[in-house]
This record gives structure tokens, sequence and C-alpha cells, in this order.
């Protein structure tokens, strides 16, 4: 019996690689020896669907709170490698299968602000929208910014589940950083090619219109006692290779050998550039579903969130952020 490569088509949207599957009675497949329905064979039935817009895709058919293969797992980091962000869909998970999927893609960060962790979970940060969060502490992300570019190693890929979402609103935007780098004039790549960026509490400065950055919860560790890192301004992707802007914005706050004005002013010329609409992708996290990022691939956004205890109005998310980088 001969394999054959089968391509899926969606109206409106590029064909998907399937995965290889056998043809057996014009109506059944063989897997293994066994015949199977077309629908159970379309490689164990997971779906890699691209969303509508520059980049990113919707997985449909695996079930995180199951031990994922670990041939489904690669399909699903490839994915994220070639689409940088992904809304895995219908998914109902408890913190401990949630956590054991998050391991998969490498060492999972304890969030600097004990007041954001999840007490029994603190590699799980909790993201809510309940009405007595105070003012100052609410939309706390509303800024472009890359996860834990503060640290080193900075985290290298972020993801949330929705265990109650609102139907609309709370998207995140994000940044295709790639595609930014290379849409740079050829001179401005060369400026900054070989660039170090100052990280850590970032400065108000490089903020746009709109972007917000809330303070820290009763207890957390102040800001400015953490310790400041170097990051590439021009990195290359661990896994293609390809040139990266990283992080101009968030927590860089400075240039080494560069005059602090100068940096600010360099940082915030990138900054607009990238946050052009040729380059930005929105995606959310609903009930059910865990977004996943590369961190090395784009910069994000939250979008305002509506703070309520209704029903159909209240966000209860869990964040991951990992380190390592998963080999392909």
């Amino acid at each position: 019996m001969q394999p054959f490569r089968f391509r899926l088509s969606i109206q409106g949207r590029q064909p998907v690689e399937l995965g290889w599957i056998y043809w057996r009675m014009a109506i059944k497949f063989e897997r293994g020896g066994n015949a199977v329905s077309a629908e159970s064979s379309f490689a164990n039935g997971m779906t890699v669907t691209p969303l509508a817009g520059p980049f990113g895709a919707a997985i449909n058919g695996v079930d995180l709170s199951q031990p994922v293969s670990q041939d489904a797992f690669k399909r699903i980091a490839t994915a994220l490698r070639d689409h940088h962000i992904l809304v895995i869909e219908e998914q109902k998970l408890d913190k401990p299968q949630y956590l054991a999927f998050g391991q998969r893609w490498g060492t999972p960060i304890t969030f600097f602000n004990p007041s954001h962790r999840e007490v029994e979970y603190p590699n799980l940060i909790v993201i809510h929208n309940r009405e007595d969060t105070p003012q100052e502490f609410r939309n706390g992300a509303l800024h472009w910014h890359v996860d834990s570019s503060y640290e080193d190693p900075p985290a290298s890929v972020t993801m949330l589940y929705a265990a109650e979402a609102p139907a609309v609103g709370n998207e995140t935007l994000f940044l295709d950083m790639a595609a930014a780098y290379d849409a740079l004039p050829a001179a401005m790549k060369t400026r900054i090619d070989d660039l170090l960026v100052e990280h850590g509490i970032g400065d108000a400065r490089l903020y746009l219109e709109g972007e917000y950055r809330g303070g820290v919860m009763k207890g957390d560790a102040p800001v400015q006692t953490r310790p400041t890192f170097r990051h590439p301004l021009v990195i290359r992707h661990p896994q293609t290779g390809a040139k990266v802007l990283y992080a101009p914005a968030g927590s860089a706050f400075g240039i080494v050998g560069m005059d602090t004005d100068d940096a600010i002013a360099l940082l915030r010329e990138l900054k607009m550039h990238a946050t052009q609409e040729r380059f930005m992708q929105r995606a959310a996290a609903r009930a059910g579903s865990v977004l996943v990022w590369d961190n090395y691939a784009v910069m994000h956004s939250a979008t305002p969130t509506r703070y309520s205890d209704r029903d159909g109005e209240r966000r209860l998310l869990y964040r991951i952020s990992t380190r390592d980088v998963v080999s392909l």
C-alpha cells in the first residue's frame, strides 16, 4: 500500500498539509493495520488552519487534557514556528493538565510579582477582571512588550488558557517583528544590527497614545530593585535563523554606548515602524481555548478589559511563560 500526501483547501485560506495517509476501498483509511474513518485519519484528527490576516493559525482536533504524543507536539511546535501565534480551540483543562502542556515547551517561569501567581501552582499567572480590582492595577499589559525581556534568558513561549472569557473583546494584538525588520531601510538595518539594548523597568517616553502600564500589588517586589539586562536589538530567531527586531519597547530603557535621549528617540522610531497595521494580527483566548505565541517572533499588547462580575463578562485566564527552545 503506497502513501500519498493529502492537502486540505478551505475557501479563502491556504492549503494545509494534514500528513501521510493510506487509501483503502475509496471510503476508508488504514492506520496500524486497522481501517478507521477518514475523519480520524487526517493526522490523528489535528488540523492547522491559517487565520485571516498576515499570520497566525488555529488548531483543532487535539485534546490537551490527554497526553500529547511526541509527533503531535512536534506538529504543534512546527505550526508555532511557521505561524508565530496559535489558537488551540475546544479545550477543557484543569491546572495540572495545562501546566503539563506548558512544560512541553520548556522550563516555566515563576513570575516575579507574587500577587499574580496561582497559590497552588506558582508557575501559573492568574489574569482576571473582577470588579473589585483597584483602578491603578487594571489593564496592566496595555502596552507593547515582549514577555520577560527584563530577564536573561527571556521567555521563549507564552500561552493563555481561558477558563472563562467573554465572547467578544479582550483581543491581544501581535506584531510580526521579522517582517518589521525586513521592511526597514538598508541604512537603518546597518545602524542597528549590532546594538545592545538595556532592559529593566522601561521608559515612559516610549509609550504611544493609548498605552498604559498598571502598578504593582501589595507584597510585590519593587521593580526598581530588580536587576537590568542587555539583549541585542536585532536577534536571529533560534529556529528559523531570520533576523528579528527584538523588544524595542516595554522593558527597554536605553542602548549601550548611546546617549539616553538619542537611544529613546531611536527605539521610539523603531517602535512606531513596527506598530504599523501591515505587521499586526489580532487574536483572543476565548473560553476553552489556549492562545500561544512565540516571543522571539512577535511583540504584543493587550486591549482594554471591561471589569465585571456579571455572567458572560467574567474573565479568568491562566498564563504560562517558558524558557528554552523546542528542537524541531
